[in-house]
């Protein structure tokens, strides 16, 4: 293919206003910028080759350099288009999707990619084991994480291609197998360069809009490995470890098993075994019911007799208690009444002797009384005889001093003292005029 056909392929549907003149002369600068902008408006491609040159600069631009037998081609990205960056290694065989562009400065002509591919099973096998070692090393793949299923699912989301044979197998078995329930389809792309950005985005929706689904069901058909790499892709697995609804996977035929079958909650190895494993068989339930309702059956009459048997062993010995228990009743009432005999005895013995005593007591205490009434007649005629009063009616007297003392002697009396005198009908105030000593 000559330059001639290529700028012609490159430059199909552009603008017809943007054509040089033959006599137009231009600066490098403004043919470079003038090619690159016919490259740039031109349709994705994509190119097939082995990664000869890779580097990541400043983690954050991607440069590598693919090549065939015969020529070799520039390739420049972002880590943030090409996610899958650290998948790639020199030697890998690749497609390569982007558009073609011209560096102004040098005219060094390089494809500006959107996404690079391992193609070929050899390259597919290694993007495969170093994703997959990474994502285990981070726990995506762990079972402790894996939740269980609901036993009996009333919402089953479908992601799957429209269509398609996946579709068909799933929804018929389940259909045969149960009844009733509510599936709610959402066709995406399983296959080619849309398929990852389709199915991610599926698993989103399904998330957002239907966060009532029971379980999600992503599943294709068999095929080759680079069939099935939009489901080994690092985009795809974290939205199905990010799902909030539990996810089964049955991506392929039974010996394939991809990586979104290692993170999914449940793996199935077919459509048809997704629809076995998410819902039981109405037959086999219905032998299954049948089978405990029997088997249910012979149980209670079992327990029954059993019962039957415990509460008759019961009974009799409970019975014989309650008459053990009676007999010693009435030996303890027959105890008790006799006790009670010899209490009424011993009460009526108490009874007289403290009537006996009761009545010595009265008698000691009237003895008592005239003995002691004998005494304090005689004490109050003696009290009575050594009253003061008594004695000052006999004509004698008190004198004491201003301050209260009684006069016992003439060396009591100071000369002038006031003296209070006491007699039987009076107290007589006076004073001291002369003191006379009496000298026997």
């Amino acid at each position: 293919m000559n330059i001639i056909r290529v700028l012609t392929i490159l430059t199909q549907n552009i603008d017809d206003t943007i054509k040089p003149m033959p006599d137009m002369v231009l600066k490098v600068s403004e043919f470079n910028e003038l090619i690159h902008t016919y490259l740039s408006q031109s349709k994705v491609f994509t190119i097939a080759g082995e990664i000869s040159q890779l580097k990541i600069s400043q983690n954050k631009w991607v440069f590598m350099t693919i090549k065939d037998e015969s020529a070799s081609l520039d390739v420049f990205g972002t880590i943030f288009q090409i996610t899958n960056y650290k998948l790639l290694e020199e030697g890998m065989q690749v497609h390569v999707y982007g558009i073609p562009g011209l560096y102004v400065k040098t005219g060094r002509f390089s494809l500006q990619a959107s996404q690079v591919i391992p193609s070929g099973d050899g390259s597919l096998k290694i993007a495969y084991e170093k994703l997959k070692l990474q994502l285990e090393k981070e726990g995506l793949f762990d079972r402790a994480r894996k939740r269980t299923l609901p036993e009996y699912p009333e919402r089953i989301g479908l992601i799957t291609a429209k269509g398609s044979q996946a579709y068909n197998d799933f929804v018929k078995v389940l259909a045969e197998r149960w009844g009733g329930i509510k599936i709610y389809f959402l066709p995406v792309q399983v296959q080619g360069n849309a398929a990852v950005k389709s199915v991610c985005q599926a698993i989103e929706y399904m998330n957002g809009a239907h966060p009532d689904i029971d379980v999600l069901v992503v599943t294709r058909g068999g095929g080759s490995l680079e069939d099935l790499i939009a489901f080994n892709d690092e985009n795809v697995v974290r939205s199905i470890f990010a799902s909030r609804i539990p996810v089964v996977s049955a991506i392929g035929h039974e010996g394939d098993v991809s990586l979104s079958d290692m993170v999914a909650d449940l793996r199935a190895s077919t459509p048809s075994n997704a629809a076995q494993l998410i819902v039981k068989d109405r037959a086999e339930l219905k032998k299954l019911i049948i089978h405990r309702q029997q088997m249910l059956g012979k149980l209670m009459d079992q327990k029954v007799l059993t019962l039957r048997h415990r509460v008759k062993h019961g009974v009799e010995k409970m019975s014989g208690q309650m008459q053990m228990q009676t007999n010693r009743f009435h030996k303890q009432l027959h105890l008790f009444n006799h006790h009670l005999l010899r209490f009424e005895q011993r009460r009526q013995e108490f009874r007289t002797r403290i009537y006996t005593n009761v009545v010595r007591l009265n008698k000691s205490i009237d003895i008592w009384l005239e003995r002691h009434m004998v005494q304090i007649q005689n004490q109050t005629k003696l009290l009575k005889s050594l009253d003061y009063q008594r004695i000052l009616q006999r004509g004698f007297s008190i004198t004491r001093r201003n301050d209260g003392t009684i006069i016992r002697s003439i060396q009591d009396l100071p000369e002038g003292a006031t003296l209070i005198t006491t007699i039987s009908d009076g107290v007589v105030y006076s004073s001291v005029d002369e003191i006379k000593i009496n000298h026997e």
